[in-house]
């Protein structure tokens, strides 16, 4: 009895563990190797002239799950280049028919992966042909891949019949054949010894079989470099699965996140590593990469466990950033020109089942809003509220408007409320006001999430004025509020916007653009406004299209001249990725600065906030000679101006045509609130604008206030009249007082009364 429950134990254990190995194997078979080779083919230049192209060879690792033939055809493409009028042809060799067979479609791979699933590796052979060339002809002149023997060969006797029988006789003996299924993990150990090698030097397939083995192809491939077959769509994030570069893998493995349903945390990144944990509170699921001996790929080293717990794809998450919004939507946009954020966000949502907010969408730009309202000067008076932005460019980018009749804090509170049902709350939104009390409280009160809220420096100090002068303010508020630095203003500001504005001129430009526009009906008003931003959104539209893709052109104008002012006195290196440059910077001061180029960091804090290369990180990459572009954040990318600009305001017809609705309720005509008088067109300067009037008391000769409100005692009587006139007033009475006295000199003129 304890032998049977031994016996019944042991089988178990050894059925779990064969199971174990089937389920490795089946898991280690996904992976592929695949060495192709391009045979040598001529293409035509723009000249006509004939180029021969010596072809290639290319060694990839690839997964049977997700391998395709069009993307086999794309990466051929992409890395040998061939002429428009020719195409490929692919050849492997069929094991079951012996020979080389073309590779038709998708079809063809099962097979080829379920043929060569013990080798785990195959050749593919690669034909460029010329369009009108005909296949056929093709099949008789390319090289066989290789030569496969039959399994079962007969031995010829040298005239040319097989010998059948060695015993001489005619009948076919009959052998019993074994109906055990056999078990895989049941073979013996493979002798290794002289009758597996062969004898003189031949291999045991040519003692066996008498058929010569192939020869080994030589080629100059270097076998130290590795290439990388990455479908960036459906990555392979397994462990020891290879990846291109950093930025291939990051990108992979933040859209694997996206399609399983969690988000990242302890997120660790650098130019030679990647460690990142789930954010779910108990998952074990962890990855770790970096790089390989070729400094160039990089190899998943750790991943312990597979992500199993709940999805976040039901609610709003981080892990959908704009620069993978801007990677799904680049070839698409191209193709449906006319499709606005709103169907954008849809296709994103429903391709990947997950909850996008709007602002992911439409963002191109960076995420800094700036809000303000200008008072209308129309029959109808109110406030005019807007939301603005800016593109990568630098050039105004309109969010949103709205009507009010006064800037209370409900009419602020119900605007702050609209534009995040608008836009959201993407990560590092800064919103800049001015110095206004209602929209400090708005602002808080209606975004859930904490925002980085700015108030315009120039109208800080304004106030700043009222209060306290002399050159403390007038000479140090500036230069304080420019600094990146701790003991500076900008130390405050976030380094996700990569927005370094210290004044709210995006709504200033907005006021000034629609300056004219503010006399006209509500109705008249927005619907030309509405026009405004669709004429704006068509011609900047245009511009993206003939840009070429990269960083915006006038980006680079401005890095490339800031480079050709450095004043550098040392550049100490620390290792690939730190350095110590030291300048003189245009106080003509020398200070000395740390610069992490793995990171895009230094210490000044110029490029974090930014976003562009500082002038000590100019001076390393261009003395390492390094690419700027490749050291630019995304927001001023081509790309990212054309995803801005990709929706379109439609259009719409005039007032007479649009259709009657019925509200439920009548709507009647605004409360007028104006006051006697003719109404002010133009607002009221500030006293330190240029262009203000400013008015002379006649008693204390001062500027800013009326002789009637004079603080200035006023004089008591006539005879003190001369102590407050004027000095040239006193010189004009002194001159009549010298005259007279020499008339009466003279005897002109008498004292005396007649």
């Amino acid at each position: 009895m304890e032998g049977g429950v031994a016996g019944g134990g042991a089988g178990f254990g050894a059925g779990a563990g064969r199971r174990r190995r089937r389920r490795r194997r089946s898991k280690a078979a996904a992976e592929q190797a695949v060495d192709v080779r391009v045979q040598p083919y001529a293409t035509v230049d723009a000249d006509g002239r004939k180029i021969i192209s010596k072809g290639g060879t290319g060694h990839w690792v690839i997964d049977s799950e997700s391998f395709s033939f069009d993307f086999l055809m794309e990466s051929l493409r992409v890395e040998f280049k061939w002429g428009s009028n020719q195409s490929p042809l692919v050849w492997y060799f069929n094991k079951n028919l012996g020979e080389d067979v073309r590779l038709i479609g998708d079809t063809d791979l099962p097979d080829i992966f379920e043929m060569y699933a013990t080798e785990a590796s195959f050749h593919l052979l690669v034909a460029v042909l010329e369009e009108s060339m005909d296949v056929a002809s093709v099949c008789c002149v390319h090289e066989p891949i290789a030569i496969i023997p039959p399994e079962n060969p007969s031995h010829n006797d040298g005239s040319g019949q097989a010998a059948t029988n060695v015993g001489g006789s005619a009948q076919p003996t009959t052998v019993e054949a074994d109906v055990r299924e056999p078990d895989m993990f049941d073979n013996e150990e493979e002798y290794v010894g002289p009758a597996a090698i062969g004898v003189g030097g031949q291999s045991s397939q040519t003692a066996a079989t008498g058929v010569e083995a192939p020869e080994v192809e030589v080629t100059d491939e270097d076998p130290q470099v590795v290439r990388v077959l990455h479908d960036p769509e459906n990555p392979n994030i397994v462990k020891n699965a290879l990846f291109p570069d950093m930025i291939s893998f990051r990108k992979a493995v933040r859209h694997y996140a996206i399609k399983k349903g969690f988000e990242f945390a302890d997120l660790k990144t650098a130019k030679t590593r990647f460690i990142a944990t789930c954010r779910a509170e108990g998952c074990p699921w962890r990855i770790r990469a970096s790089l390989i001996h070729d400094k160039k790929t990089i190899k998943i080293t750790v991943l312990p466990f597979e992500h199993k717990c709940a999805s976040t794809k039901l609610r709003e998450g981080k892990m959908a950033t704009q620069g993978w919004v801007a990677d799904r939507l680049g070839d698409w946009l191209k193709n449906n020109p006319k499709k606005g954020a709103k169907d954008a966000r849809g296709k994103l949502q429903e391709q990947y089942e997950i909850k996008l907010k709007y602002s992911k969408a439409w963002s191109g730009c960076r995420p800094y809003v700036g809000v303000d309202s200008t008072k209308l000067t129309g029959k109808y008076t109110g406030q005019l509220a807007s939301a603005t932005s800016v593109d990568g460019h630098n050039w105004l980018f309109y969010v949103s408007y709205a009507i009010f009749d006064l800037a209370t804090d409900d009419n602020w509170l119900w605007f702050m409320k609209q534009l995040n049902r608008a836009i959201g709350c993407p990560e590092g939104l800064v919103i800049s006001t001015d110095a206004c009390k209602g929209l400090e409280k708005a602002v808080s009160a209606a975004f859930s999430d904490p925002v980085e809220h700015r108030e315009c420096i120039r109208h800080l100090y304004v106030n700043f004025l009222k209060k306290y002068h002399g050159s403390v303010i007038t000479e140090h508020l500036y230069p304080a509020a420019r600094s990146y630095t701790e003991e500076g203003f900008k130390c405050g500001f976030g380094e996700s916007s990569k927005c370094d504005y210290l004044t709210n001129n995006v709504s200033e430009s907005f006021n000034a653009q629609i300056r004219n526009l503010k006399g006209l009906l509500p109705h008249e008003l927005v619907d030309s406004i509405r026009e405004l931003i669709m004429e704006k959104m068509a011609t900047r539209r245009d511009v993206g299209k003939k840009m070429d893709d990269g960083i915006i052109p006038g980006v680079m104008k401005q890095l490339n001249d800031a480079t050709s002012l450095l004043k550098v006195v040392k550049i100490a290196r620390s290792d690939d990725g730190f350095a110590e440059v030291t300048l003189v910077d245009t106080d003509n001061k020398t200070r000395r600065h740390i610069v992490d180029l793995d990171n895009q960091k230094c210490s000044c804090r110029a490029w974090q906030i930014t976003g562009k290369p500082c002038r000590h990180a100019l001076a390393w990459i261009c003395s390492s000679g390094g690419r700027i572009q490749d050291f630019v954040s995304p927001y001023y990318s081509v790309q990212m101006f054309r995803i801005a600009y990709a929706g379109r305001v439609p259009p719409m017809t005039d007032r007479t045509q649009w259709p009657v609705v019925d509200l439920g309720f009548k709507v009647h005509v605004p409360k007028q609130k104006r006051g006697a008088g003719r109404p002010r067109v133009q607002r009221i300067r500030g006293f330190l604008e240029p262009g203000r009037k400013r008015v002379k008391c006649k008693r204390c000769k001062r500027f800013g206030h009326f002789e009637k409100t004079c603080k200035l005692a006023e004089p008591a009587d006539a005879d003190d009249m001369s102590s407050h006139c004027t000095p040239q007033k006193r010189y004009i009475a002194v001159i009549v007082l010298l005259f007279l006295i020499s008339l009466c000199a003279s005897g002109l003129y008498s004292l005396t009364p007649t």
